[in-house]
Formats: C-alpha cells, structure tokens, sequence
C-alpha cells in the first residue's frame, strides 16, 4: 500500500472519528482489506494498543470476530482477545476502506449507486 493510500484512510477516519488516534486503525483496516482477514497474533502493534484498536474496530463493525456463536448475526460473534481469534472484514467494509485510501473520504462512494437504479428500473411497474 503506497504512503499516499494510507494518509488518505487516515485522513478519512480523522474526520470520521475526530477524538480517536486512528493511525493504528488505518494501518489494520488497510492490511485486512488487502488480505481479508487477519490473526489476532499477527497484528504488529503492543499488546495494550492492539486490544484498544480491535475493540475499536469491532465496536464500529469493520472487523468480525470468525468464530461464530449460536446464530450468524454479529451480536453472537464474540471479541475474543487471545492469540488463536482471527477478524474479518465484511466486504462492504473492505470496499468503503478502499474508496477511503483512493478519495481520503470515508463514505459509500460509488460503492452502491448503481444498485438504487438497478432496482428502480427492474420494478414492475403499477397499474
């Protein structure tokens, strides 16, 4: 990922997340959108500012605990902070990641505009 990809998540998450350090956060989200999952040991960060950037990304939904508990809803995915968990990102997640490192904006982008007019121009129409 070039310097400039990066800068423009981080960017795009500052504005998102003003109060937050987001360095650490860019950096993970940027590695598991390229990979699309990652394991708990292999995020290169402290111990202390690894479990405050994975609870941060798992209380904002962009990564997901691969275990599953009794259903696939994310409520019965439990953030377990130990060596062996592994995260995912869902891939709309991954999408708005990388609109973010082209556009240093972090919102939808392009990334459903052509769903809202595929599905207006497939409605029956009413008579």
């Amino acid at each position: 990922m070039s310097s400039t990809s990066d800068g423009n998540l981080e960017k795009a998450l500052k504005v998102r997340f003003p109060d937050e350090e987001v360095k650490c956060v860019a950096k993970l989200l940027s590695e598991v959108s390229e990979k699309g999952r990652i394991a708990h040991e292999q995020i290169e960060l402290s111990e202390d500012a690894k479990e405050d950037v994975v609870l941060f990304t798992y209380t904002n939904r962009f990564l997901l605990p691969t275990r599953s508990g009794k259903t696939m809803a994310w409520e019965d995915r439990p953030l377990i902070l130990a060596p062996d968990e592994c995260y995912r990102m869902p891939i709309v997640v991954a999408e708005v990641v990388r609109w973010a490192q082209e556009t240093g904006r972090w919102d939808r982008g392009p990334l459903f505009s052509g769903i809202s007019q595929n599905v207006v121009t497939r409605r029956p129409a009413i008579s």
